[in-house]
């Protein structure tokens, strides 16, 4: 199993600002499609919306190993 970081985008109909929303995980995973699919999971898991399908959650990076954003501040 390898450390996977994984950058979802969250669906349009479960997110207040589309396009800018995402959902950050670190996951451990065989491979970068597996990430994806436990990334989905965790994202779905921390949702809980009977109506959100996992696979809506849109994969935008697959990185191996952990990352950080170390950028101060937020974006604007």
């Amino acid at each position: 199993m390898k450390q996977y970081t994984v950058l979802l985008l969250v669906p349009d109909y479960f997110s207040e600002d589309f396009g800018h929303e995402t959902h950050h995980s670190w996951v451990k995973a065989k491979s970068p499609t597996g990430a994806v699919h436990e990334a989905r999971q965790k994202a779905w898991d921390t949702h809980k919306n009977e109506h959100c399908q996992k696979e809506d959650y849109y994969p935008l990076a697959v990185y191996e190993g952990w990352h950080w954003e170390r950028t101060p501040g937020k974006f604007r």
